[in-house]
């Protein structure tokens, strides 16, 4: 596990097995060096979280942590989203970032816990034309890649 890393997903509640892998597929795709997931996230190491991550579950620590706790040490040396709408949040186009950053993706029906989000940083959300929200794998995806490349576009 990197002792500091620059890029960590927290995930808060995901339940579902199959986003709970896809996420952590696209977390080591972005670059991603810590996974950390509540209690009650799905394991990670079933079957099919196994399957949606295919293999990427091996490739970055993922562990199972008091989510606040997290939060209050990474804010201590990085900025900390939360995607959450309604929270006085920024667009994601509009978000300006340099160096480290970690991200926060909630449970797939409730969002992310109404205490964790406010510990965070700052809130983030994607706009789109239609729809309000997006499936949490989805989601997490867009965020990912774009904090990741908006920080090396903007620190090469």
């Amino acid at each position: 596990m990197p002792e500091k890393p620059d890029r960590v997903l927290l995930l808060d509640g995901v339940q579902d097995p199959g986003n709970l892998g896809t996420l952590i597929r696209s977390a080591v795709g972005f670059g991603i060096q810590l996974v950390l997931c509540s209690g009650d996230c799905a394991d990670p190491f079933g079957p099919k979280a196994l399957q949606s991550s295919q293999g990427a579950v091996f490739h970055v620590p993922v562990i199972r942590c008091r989510l606040s706790a997290a939060v209050e040490e990474l804010k201590t040396r990085m900025p900390v989203f939360a995607a959450a709408l309604h929270h006085d949040s920024i667009s994601l186009s509009s978000l300006r970032i340099s160096g480290p950053w970690a991200l926060v993706l909630g449970n797939e029906g409730q969002g992310i816990r109404e205490a964790l989000i406010h510990q965070c940083t700052e809130t983030v959300y994607i706009e789109m034309d239609a729809f309000e929200s997006l499936n949490v794998a989805v989601a997490g995806s867009i965020l990912m890649y774009c904090l990741r490349y908006r920080t090396e576009r903007d620190n090469p």
